[in-house]
């Protein structure tokens, strides 16, 4: 009989511990990977997998570059407590620069993921080449590769929902698997996926690198209701290519994020400027440090991280550096 109490009192104790582990919060994390762009989403989980709410999904935007970021963004999951084969339900790359996506076959070595997005435009650099053969040898194991989402089924237009549980409104609101402008070594910035994701009363805004073109294209295309935010991750790095005033006033964002590095002198004074006193948001960078003593761009990532965590009510968002390192 004892070992009858012992069993029942161990399945209590684990279902108990289980209850006890379950978050309202929807966590983004902004990596510090040097000059690039990668972001980790874990959305709010309820350890109900019977409902279709609160399901802890776990979303990757982008993975930087290997040559600045190194082995950071796969360090930084383990941190948080992914191990090796466990699941990644999206990547999503924003577009197919080397900064954003050359550190994406590491993920698809380490962890298993299920879906895979990207905008579809043939760009044949060697780091695109190097995803998508990574993106597709992952599709041959029964996973999702959404080349051009509208196009593969994965949203049925512009704006249509990426399914993260009934608690958040995901929605791609631009990409373009054919971009008109530019050269061709800028054009992939006209292609980059746009997502927003509302959590109650908050709302984040992921503009990978689009240009001041796309903005036009999206206030052209969305009420305010679908463009204001409270966070705004700032389009490609806070260069002087995006984050038009217009566009600033219509997001009204409470704090900004701004993924840069040691390069290319971004971001630029004149966008802090326009975010901190058009907007009145508070700035936050993931090159807050890198101007230290003894610091290059080779050894400036994995200081600056960025957690921003929220319960959707109004006054429940919290944005803190997660310096672990």
């Amino acid at each position: 009989m004892r070992w009858r109490v012992a069993v029942r009192v161990a399945v209590l104790a684990a279902v108990l511990a289980g209850f006890a582990r379950a978050d309202d919060s929807l966590r983004v994390h902004f990596i510090d990977v040097g000059h690039g762009d990668c972001i980790f989403i874990q959305t709010p989980d309820d350890r109900n997998p019977h409902n279709n709410s609160k399901q802890g999904y776990r979303v990757l935007i982008d993975a930087g570059e290997v040559k600045y970021s190194r082995n950071w963004p796969v360090d930084y999951l383990k941190h948080l407590g992914l191990k090796r084969g466990d699941r990644i339900d999206y990547v999503i790359a924003t577009h197919l620069d080397k900064d954003h996506v050359d550190g994406l076959p590491i993920i698809y070595d380490t962890f298993h993921v299920l879906n895979t997005v990207e905008p579809g435009y043939a760009y044949g650099t060697t780091q695109a080449k190097a995803f998508r053969a990574a993106a597709c040898r992952e599709s041959l194991e029964g996973t999702t590769f959404w080349r051009d989402p509208v196009k593969s089924g994965l949203i049925s237009k512009l704006g249509g929902k990426l399914h993260l549980g009934d608690e958040l409104d995901a929605r791609l609101l631009f990409y373009s698997a054919n971009p008109g402008h530019g050269e061709d070594d800028t054009r992939t910035n006209f292609s980059s996926i746009v997502l927003r994701i509302r959590y109650g009363a908050t709302s984040f805004l992921f503009m990978g690198d689009a240009p001041k073109v796309v903005e036009e294209s999206l206030l052209k295309l969305y009420p305010d209701t679908l463009l204001k935010s409270t966070v705004l991750k700032v389009g490609h790095h806070g260069s002087a290519t995006a984050s038009s005033k217009r566009f600033l006033k219509r997001v009204s964002p409470k704090y900004a994020v701004v993924c840069a590095g040691l390069m290319h002198g971004l971001p630029k004074a004149a966008t802090i400027a326009l975010l901190s006193d058009t907007c009145g948001a508070e700035v936050w960078r993931t090159d807050d440090h890198d101007k230290e003593e003894g610091k290059d761009s080779l050894t400036a990532a994995g200081d600056d991280n960025i957690l921003v965590t929220t319960n959707g009510k109004e006054n429940g968002l919290k944005v803190r550096w997660n310096r672990w390192n």
